[in-house]
């Protein structure tokens, strides 16, 4: 049997990192916790669903990320005002760093709109983005110290991070168009 031409490397530093944050997510977010909670219940954990986590930027969190085989992102791929950090060993999340102290979490779903009739969770204002966006969000909990969003997307993971909403993209009648 042929050797594999990629080299497997376990990235336990790099994840233990990420558990840390979303082991904070849940100790701060209710709505987390709820989430975390229907998602075990299937059999699939929250952390593995969370696309982007943002949390306060520091420069010991920079070197720690750095440290552990995070690379951050070129300003042109990120969007404006941001500054995202993904590793390219390990399927982990972006972590976006902010100001303030409040963790956010986005997870990503396949339709917000299906998300919000199954999942039965309660909701913080309405769905940001027309179907069909390259990017359509709700929030599921705004908390004081946390946040919880979760996403579609039809680009990159790195249009969902940062607050303002990223170009429509085509919209529905282009894609549309291709049926």
């Amino acid at each position: 049997m042929a050797e594999p031409s990629v080299a497997f490397r376990p990235e336990s530093e790099a994840s233990a990192l990420a558990g840390r944050v979303v082991g904070e997510l849940l100790r701060r977010s209710s709505a987390a916790r709820a989430l975390a909670e229907k998602l075990l219940g299937i059999g699939v954990r929250l952390a593995d669903c969370i696309d982007v986590l943002g949390i306060p930027g520091s420069t010991e969190l920079r070197r720690e990320l750095e440290t552990n085989g995070f690379e951050k992102v070129d300003a042109g791929r990120a969007p404006a005002g941001t500054e995202l950090w993904e590793h390219h060993g390990a399927i982990l999340p972006l972590f976006e760093l902010t100001a303030g102290g409040r963790l956010c979490a986005t997870v990503r779903v396949e339709s917000v709109v299906d998300f919000l009739a199954a999942s039965g969770l309660g909701r913080h204002g309405e769905i940001e983005g027309e179907p069909g966006a390259l990017v359509r969000r709700i929030r599921l909990g705004d908390e004081p110290l946390a946040e919880l969003w979760v996403a579609e997307r039809r680009a990159e993971r790195h249009r969902v991070a940062g607050r303002a909403l990223p170009d429509a993209g085509p919209g529905p009648a282009a894609m549309l168009r291709h049926l």
